[in-house]
Formats: C-alpha cells, sequence, structure tokens
C-alpha cells in the first residue's frame, strides 16, 4: 500500500541547493563536483561540476519510486562555455531499489547548447514503468574535447509520490525439537546371600560346665549398583541410558574351628543365637537424562566478491560496425565487440557506452577471461550474422548513443566508477585518435589486428571486409620484401698488344684487375700467346671465363685459380712442341731433296 499525501508532493533529493556542500551526489564521468558560491540561483551555493576530457559527466542521486506514479525532475543551470556542447537532465528507471542492475529506460529534458551567463530551467517528467522501484536522477554536462570547462547547477528537485518504506519482518523464531526423553529404568539388585548358620547342638558337659558354641555370623553381601556412563545425547537422537547393576562380592560364610570348652560354672548356659544383619541396599540413584538443545545450524552469508580494479586495455573495443548493409536509419543493426584481455573473469556492472552525444548503460554480463562479447542495439543483429552463437546483450533504448554516425563519431567504454578504459574515433571524428580510424565501406567493420593489440592509434584497427563477431583476428603474415638478382657487369676482353720481337720464349701477358659488383665478379685469365721458332705469333684466341669470387683480396703471393672449363697452359705448351717438330721434320726434308 503506497500511502499518498495530499498537496505539493516533497523534494525526494537530498541537499538539492548544495547548501551543504556536495553531500548526498555521486559523480560518473571523471568529473570534479564542488560546491562554489558564485553564480548561485539561490541561497549561498551552487555546484560546480568541472570536465578535463572528454567523456560524458554527470550528478545524481537514487531515488525509490512507486511503479505507475509520476514523477518530475527539474532544476536550473548555467552553460556559458564554448568547450561544453550540451548540459540536459536525464530520469533513468530501474527495476532495483538501489538504482543498480540494467537500466530499464530514461527520458531526457530539453538541452542547453547556447551559451548564456545566466541560469536556465530544465524539466523532464514522466511515469515510473510497471517493473521500477527505484531512478537515477541525473544532470549532465557533454563537453567538445578534453579542454577544461565548467557547467553550474542549483535548486534542483525531483518530485513524486515516496513509496511508504515497508516493515521489515521479524523472522519467526526457528523451533529446534528437543530429544526425545527416555526414562532410566531402576537396576533390579540380584544379590546371593549367605543364609544364617545353624547353631551346633549343645555339647555334653564335662566336669561340671557345659561348653557354649557361639556361632560366627556370617554378613549379609551388600549389593551396590554400579550403573554405567550415561553417553551425551547427539543431535536428533536420545540413546536411553543403560544401568547395569554390579553385585558387589558375595561373601561365603566359613565356619570357625570348634572353640576349646572351658570349664564353667555348673549352671547351664542357654546359648544365645546372633541375628545375621540384614542387607541395607544403597539407595539407588535414577540418572536422570538431561535434554541437550540440537544446535541450530547458522548460514555463513558468502561474503561479496570484491571486484578487482580494471585498467586501460583490460577490456577494450576490440570491433564495431557502425554502417550496416540495410539502407537508410541502420542504427537497429550497429554494434560492438569487448575483449577481456585478462586471465579472470571481468564482471560488467553499471558499465556504459558513450558516443559523442549519450552514453548507453550495458546490460550487466560476465566477461570471460581472454574472451569476447557482443553490445548489439537489437535482435537486428542476427539478420547479418544468424549463425551467431557467442556472448551477446542488447542495448535498452535500441541504439548506441543516438546512432553511430556513417561519417564519423566517437566510443567511450566507461566503468561504473566513471572511469574511461578504452576510447576509439573514427571517419571525420578526431577528438580520441587524430588522425582517426579511417572510414570504411557499407557492411565492413573497424577491427584491431591482431585481436586486443592496442596502443592506443588509429593504426591499432584494420578495415575487415568480413566482419567477426564474437572473435579476433590473428596477426598478419608478415610479407617479405623481394630479394634482387646480383647485377652482373661484363668486363671487355683485354687487347694485347702487338709484339714485333720474334722470341722462342712465351711471354705473358698482365692479368687485368676486375671489380666485383653486387656480390659476382668476373675473372680474366688471360693465356700466354704461343709463338714459333721464327717469333710468329700463333692464331690462339685468350679465353675470359666469369668465375664468382671471394670479397677478400688476394694476397699478392697466391696464385689465381685456373677457371674450371678453361683451357690449361700445358695443352698450348703441347701444341707449341709438336708444331716446331713438324718444321722441324718439314726443314731436314727440304734440305735432304735439295743436296739430293
Amino acid at each position: 500500500m503506497i500511502a499518498i499525501s495530499s498537496g505539493a508532493w516533497d523534494n525526494l533529493l537530498e541537499n538539492p541547493g548544495f547548501e551543504n556542500g556536495t553531500t548526498g551526489w555521486q559523480v560518473y564521468g571523471g568529473g570534479t563536483l564542488s560546491a562554489v558560491g558564485t553564480p548561485v540561483h539561490s541561497g549561498s551555493s551552487a555546484g560546480a561540476l568541472t570536465s578535463n576530457n572528454a567523456v560524458m559527466k554527470q550528478i545524481y542521486q537514487v531515488i525509490r519510486v512507486s511503479p505507475g506514479e509520476h514523477y518530475t525532475f527539474s532544476g536550473y543551470a548555467v552553460k556559458n562555455d564554448s568547450d561544453i556542447e550540451m548540459i540536459y537532465l536525464r530520469i533513468s528507471w530501474y527495476e532495483s531499489e538501489d538504482g543498480f542492475g540494467d537500466e530499464i529506460s530514461h527520458i531526457d529534458s530539453s538541452w542547453l547548447t547556447s551559451d548564456n551567463p545566466d541560469y536556465r530551467l530544465l524539466t523532464v517528467n514522466g511515469t515510473a514503468p510497471s517493473t521500477a522501484h527505484s531512478a537515477k536522477g541525473r544532470a549532465l554536462l557533454k563537453p567538445y574535447s578534453t579542454t577544461s570547462a565548467i557547467a553550474y547547477f542549483d535548486d534542483l528537485s525531483f518530485e513524486g509520490p515516496a513509496p511508504t518504506p515497508e516493515p521489515t519482518p521479524t523472522p519467526a523464531p526457528t523451533f529446534t525439537p528437543y530429544p526425545t526423553h527416555t526414562s532410566t529404568p531402576i537396576p533390579t539388585s540380584t544379590s546371593t546371600c549367605t543364609p544364617t548358620p545353624v547353631p551346633t547342638a549343645n555339647p555334653t558337659a564335662t566336669s561340671g560346665s557345659t561348653p557354649t558354641d557361639e556361632p560366627t555370623s556370617t554378613p549379609a553381601c551388600t549389593l551396590t549398583a554400579t550403573p554405567t556412563s550415561t553417553p551425551k545425547p547427539t543431535t536428533g537422537s536420545t540413546p536411553t541410558p543403560t544401568l547395569t547393576s554390579t553385585p558387589a562380592s558375595t561373601f561365603t560364610a566359613t565356619p570357625t574351628a570348634d572353640p576349646t570348652p572351658t570349664p564353667v560354672s555348673s549352671a547351664t548356659y542357654t546359648p544365645t543365637l546372633t541375628s545375621t544383619p540384614q542387607s541395607t541396599p544403597l539407595p539407588t540413584s535414577t540418572p536422570t537424562s538431561t535434554a541437550t538443545p540440537t544446535p541450530t545450524s547458522t548460514l555463513t552469508p558468502t561474503p561479496s566478491t570484491t571486484p578487482f580494479p580494471v585498467s586501460g586495455s583490460d577490456i577494450v573495443i576490440n570491433e564495431f560496425q557502425y554502417d550496416a548493409i540495410q539502407a537508410g536509419m541502420d542504427a537497429a543493426f550497429e554494434w560492438l565487440e569487448l575483449m577481456n584481455q585478462t586471465a579472470r573473469t571481468i564482471e560488467l556492472e553499471g558499465w556504459r557506452i558513450e558516443d559523442n552525444y549519450e552514453d548507453d548503460e550495458i546490460p550487466k554480463l560476465q566477461l570471460p577471461a581472454g574472451g569476447f562479447a557482443v553490445v548489439a542495439t537489437g535482435t537486428g543483429f542476427y539478420d547479418n550474422f544468424p549463425s551467431f552463437s557467442g556472448d551477446i546483450v542488447f542495448i535498452a533504448d535500441g541504439t548506441i548513443g543516438n546512432g553511430l554516425s556513417n561519417s564519423g563519431d566517437r566510443l567511450y567504454l566507461v566503468d561504473s566508477t566513471g572511469k574511461v578504459i578504452d576510447a576509439v574515433s573514427y571517419g571525420n571524428d578526431e577528438v580520441v585518435f587524430s588522425p582517426s580510424c579511417r572510414d570504411v565501406a557499407e557492411g565492413h567493420s573497424l577491427e584491431r589486428q591482431p585481436a586486443g593489440f592496442d596502443t592506443d592509434q588509429a593504426s591499432d584497427f584494420v578495415d575487415n571486409g568480413t566482419p567477426t563477431p564474437g572473435s579476433g583476428l590473428a596477426s598478419p603474415t608478415p610479407t617479405l620484401p623481394p630479394t634482387k638478382a646480383p647485377t652482373t657487369t661484363a668486363t671487355p676482353a683485354p687487347t694485347l698488344p702487338d709484339t714485333s720481337a720474334k722470341e722462342n720464349i712465351v711471354t705473358p701477358t698482365a692479368t687485368p684487375t676486375v671489380t666485383p659488383t653486387s656480390g659476382a665478379s668476373l675473372t680474366a685469365t688471360l693465356t700466354p700467346r704461343p709463338t714459333d721458332l721464327f717469333g710468329s705469333v700463333l692464331n690462339v684466341t685468350p679465353t675470359v671465363s666469369p668465375t664468382p669470387t671471394s670479397t677478400e683480396t688476394p694476397s699478392a703471393n697466391q696464385t689465381p685459380a685456373i677457371p674450371e672449363g678453361s683451357a690449361s697452359p700445358w695443352l698450348y705448351l703441347v701444341i707449341l712442341i709438336m708444331i716446331l717438330t713438324w718444321m722441324v721434320a718439314q726443314t731436314l726434308y727440304f734440305r735432304h731433296r735439295t743436296q739430293g
């Protein structure tokens, strides 16, 4: 039952005019909130929200609401800074009572986009969804860039019916059953008693005296009940203690030796029998079973997991598609892919994704170690990727920001504390990267290669003509530059000088030096020009053979190697000897004919 008061609603905000400093207000997006004395709308203080980066900033409070009731969020703001793009108010509805979990929906006020030194009123109102139990009243500042900028807020109010707190039910005491009491039987004493001795007959008196036999009394047995120890009852069952009666030792009457008769006077004595004392059993105490209450196990609540701090590059925007293949407005088909680069599972609760206009809460998800998750605007994602089977969540209002621009935009990934974890810009938006990532064709995506590669530069991303949501790209295969073949420079054959002197000695000419180029060289090997006995030069063509040589310079004492396949100088020498022999034979022949 919701109690509704008559008349105007109370302001549900704490410290709405910042008269108590910043008490009650929380900051998101990395901004700084402070209380200032000027400018103010009323009272002595106002709130100043300072921005030092390009992420959207906000101050907010969480308010409990009643489903189906009407609420109004209003306040005054000053936008008089050219580095601020806009200022506005927002109500975000939540199913939980503390403003956590997935956002159901939100509604915004009009925007302040022009500069003016005066306070201006902003108002937004709406009806809480049927499943809403809390709301966040947010005052937002959208900066143009990383340049420092300040906006002022004062006299904020969130009006509507406050739900009546439900009394906390007192838990019924848990009845702990007592153990069943089992009566303990009294032990029955069992004894073996020695019968009372019978006195012997009076002996015949001798010498006038009659001896009297005094019977020896046999004491009766004494019974001692020895109960066994009673075990403590355990939870759920009470054992019945059993007492075992243990009789004491049985004394057997041993007849004494006949006494020596003592002469007495002549009077006859009548023997007196001494009665046997009766066994008086000791009182048996009946142990009473004391009921031990059954211990009730107290459940120890599982401690809440303390989230690990997330730093830059732990989670990255690995891939995103802003221009789907659908014609016209394609915001319903846009998506981005997140990658967890750590070795632990990270829970994304209260995280947000933001473009250059507004931010959206990412539905709660568990991002496994080294895994991927897709954040899409709606089920239209499956129209383009029908076989996708990975982790996916959908933005509540069906758009990323106000829809990613096909010509240029930016994306910020912000954690639950307002810290920017990753960011990227593309096309004509150079706020994050300058230069930004290139604008890609319709149906393509921008993706990191290799997956998770992050140097905070546009070059981390490549144009992917075949998007891969839910998986990453491998490192590109390096392409080796082509190897140039060595260029061989031919060295012309040396011209041998003509010699007019006719000698019988073969004189080889000097060998020219060949300079190697590009790792290959030509070694010209000159062979001697043979002459005959009369000095005529034989017609023998010298051979120049290309020979790969080492880059080392041979010493002066080294003999150049003869190239493989070239003629040996000894062959020429043999030919020369044969020619000389033929000429000598011809000479002798002609002399012989002349003389003969």
